[in-house]
Parts: structure tokens; sequence; C-alpha cells
């Protein structure tokens, strides 16, 4: 619920355990502030962003037993947005938030005494513009080595190129509007596997009218809502078979398609080149 929230999903909301107990007023509470914030965010016409799979980012970083840094993958350079020769031979400490600091040296008192470490751990990366950036670490010793790799899952700030900032810096009067167009932005990214309904059918699920949700989307999203999804699905796709093993066949069903072929030419018209040109994980 709280990654939700902090995704820019303020539409999500937990179906509450009617049991009565101290898990069901935690519900009710998170529910209750949802709601409010939601309010807020629709009275200044901010629109939570929501996070896509292009957001999402794999750094790696390889420490010395010092902890100075000596390699990185180019999603450490996405994420911190330094040079790479601004990085080589940082002290690891130096990308790391004042709020992550005491979780840093709990994990190096374990890499000192721990010869085969394997700890998990969330730390508050900092980048170049002081930007807090939320990541999950795993942090492992190389076997017969001193080297210390860092791998870990975060969310990059980038806003999507489509988003319209300046429109929403505007106040919009229209709360059940905003509030439709935020239903339909979170269904689309919700639903991706699924078939894409009619605006008309959409329109009758989200309690408003065809042509709201036609030009509202368009004009706060700077595309329609059909190249929205479609746009989504494809990069979702490209996160999956970066990222997984799982067969092209069935990535593109998991993605809506029905039909590989169909998968196969809009993926390579969107992305310019084909599925099976991506480098795939290793077993």
């Amino acid at each position: 619920m709280l990654f939700q929230m902090a995704s820019g999903n303020l539409v999500f909301r937990i179906v509450e355990s009617g049991e009565g107990d101290e898990i069901e007023k935690i519900e009710k509470k998170l529910n209750k502030i949802a709601t409010k914030i939601q309010a807020v965010v629709l009275g200044t016409a901010h629109f939570g962003s929501h996070h896509q799979f292009r957001t999402m980012c794999h750094p790696v970083f390889v420490l010395s037993e010092s902890h100075v840094l000596q390699g990185f993958n180019e999603y450490v350079v996405q994420l911190l947005k330094y040079k790479p020769e601004e990085l080589v031979d940082t002290k690891f400490k130096k990308l790391i938030a004042s709020q992550s600091m005491s979780s840093w040296k709990d994990l190096k008192r374990r890499l000192r005494s721990d010869r085969v470490l394997d700890a998990r751990s969330q730390l508050l990366f900092l980048n170049r513009e002081q930007q807090l950036l939320p990541s999950f670490c795993i942090v492992s010793r190389l076997h017969h080595s001193n080297i210390i790799v860092i791998t870990s899952i975060a969310i990059s700030p980038e806003e999507p190129e489509y988003f319209n900032s300046e429109q929403l810096a505007h106040t919009i009067k229209n709360e059940s509007e905003m509030l439709a167009l935020q239903k339909l932005h979170s269904y689309i990214l919700d639903h991706l596997d699924e078939p894409l309904p009619s605006l008309k059918n959409l329109a009758v699920l989200l309690a408003s009218e065809e042509y709201k949700l036609k030009t509202g989307f368009r004009k706060y999203y700077n595309t329609s809502v059909y190249s929205f999804y479609n746009m989504e699905r494809l990069k979702k796709s490209q996160f999956l078979i970066q990222q997984t093993r799982i067969p092209l066949k069935e990535i593109a069903f998991m993605c809506g398609f029905s039909l590989y072929h169909n998968f196969y030419r809009a993926f390579k018209k969107h992305f310019g080149y084909a599925p099976s040109d991506l480098s795939r994980p290793s077993e």
C-alpha cells in the first residue's frame, strides 16, 4: 500500500479484512491517509506519476576491500547522474544519504566479520542533484576474493516523456474529471496484460464521459489513451525480456498480445530492433 502511494498510485486501496483486529485498524488508517493525500493532490492538480517499468533500474556497484568504487554498470551512471570518471575511486559512503548511514555502518561491520556475506538492506542514495533515491540492495562478497558486489533495484526519478508538467502547474477546477483521468491512468497500468476496452466502456467503468476521457487524457499526458497503453505494454515487454528468461511468446501474451507476430511487429516498429536482439540474463 505504501509503495503504491509512493509511486503515485493514489487510487489504490486495501480491502479491509473486517476482522476488527489491529491489522484492520492499520488498513483503515492507510486508506484514510491515501484519501486525504488524494484530495490534496486533486486540489493542486499534481497527478502522481505512477512509476513505469521504464523508470526501474538495476544499479551494480563493485567495491574494493576498503569500500572504494572500482566498477559499476550504466544504471549507476543514469541513477546518480555523475560522469563515469567522477565515480571511479569514490568512497561508497559518499553516495549514501545521511538517513542510511547507520545501515551502511552495520553492513560494513558485517563485511569485516563475515567472509561469505550475502546481506540485504534498503539504502537511500543521493544523486548529483541531491535527490533521495530509495534502493533495495543485496551486498555480497565474492569467494576467494576481497571484491564486494552490491546489486540493487531502484526507481529512477525521471519524469515520463509524455507527462505534461506545464499543464499540471495550473489548478483544475473539475475534481471529478481529474479523478477519472487518474483512475484511467492507473487502470491502464494495472491491466497491461489485457486488451484495452473501448473508450465508451472505459467511460462507463469510470463513471465519466467518453469525450472527457479522450480530450482530458491527451491534454494532461500529451498522448492518446491507446498510444499510452501500447507504449507501456511494449516497455513492460522490453523490461521482461532484459530482466527475465521467460520465453518471448509468453512475454508477448503477458503484455496483452494474443499473436506473437503482432507483438514482434509492434515492438520492432517502436524500438527499431527485434525482441530477439536484446541480450537476456544468463541462467
